[in-house]
């Protein structure tokens, strides 16, 4: 492979460049209005940094052969012009803008380069993009107020989470973990108690052998050890924890 093919492919090949970059920055803001965590805002953040570098490289291209361009009263040489550096513009295009004004010559008769440089950026698309200039850079721009207005929702709803914490709406899980074990041991001595007081009244009720009363105890206890162990397992604590908080910029 020569090196005018080698040009060829890379040439080809990085008019898709800025497409791929502004889906993957869309995917990678989906992923952060589902779970605004850090490293999804810094992947959305790579994302955009990656569209700028290479919009602000297509900027600089695009500059390096404009003072090639000289003054000329010649509209076939501004539309070469145009045509080898990126542009996509047909002849018939480039006389009817023309005709309507938005290409017009100096007081010498001549298309001076900043003329025709503006009226590429306003009305012409690139080759590479199918946008104008002036569409990336609107592009550009809602992006960056995008950004910015989910940066504020995010940062709006990590200081409600705070605040909610504060006023207790959201307890840690070391405390509602040490509030359960405090209730457990309080529930078993209260148990206990309640087995060895009311043991009588149980033989009692049920008509049974007071001399049994050591094996009717040791049989409740059983069963509260059942019951306790069913329900240590069972518990299932469904709140919102400050450990999971957003994390901080």
């Amino acid at each position: 492979m020569d090196r005018n093919e080698l040009d060829s492919i890379l040439s080809e090949s990085g008019k898709t460049d800025l497409s791929v970059l502004i889906s993957a920055k869309e995917e990678a803001k989906q992923r952060a209005l589902q779970d605004p965590s850090a490293t999804n805002l810094v992947a959305m953040e790579r994302a955009t940094n990656m569209i700028e570098k290479h919009l602000a490289k297509e900027k600089a291209a695009d500059q390096e052969p404009e003072a090639q361009f000289q003054d000329t009263k010649n509209g076939a040489a501004v539309l070469r012009y145009l045509q080898d550096n990126g542009w996509n513009l047909e002849k018939t295009q480039f006389y009817q803008h023309v005709k309507q004004g938005k290409l017009v010559r100096n007081a010498q008769g001549l298309y001076t380069r900043r003329a025709v440089l503006k009226y590429a950026k306003d009305w012409v698309p690139r080759a590479e993009t199918g946008k104008k200039d002036r569409e990336d850079q609107d592009d550009l721009q809602r992006i960056k107020l995008e950004e910015e207005i989910e940066r504020i929702r995010v940062q709006q709803k990590r200081e409600n989470f705070k605040f909610d914490v504060e006023r207790g709406k959201y307890l840690l899980r070391a405390e509602v973990e040490q509030e359960l074990a405090g209730r457990a041991v309080a529930l078993d001595a209260g148990y206990n108690h309640m087995v060895y007081s009311r043991v009588q009244e149980f033989i009692s009720v049920v008509g049974g052998d007071p001399a049994k009363a050591s094996m009717l105890i040791e049989l409740l206890l059983t069963a509260r050890d059942d019951w306790f162990n069913q329900y240590a397992s069972a518990m299932d604590i469904e709140v919102e924890l400050a450990e999971n908080m957003p994390p901080d910029e």
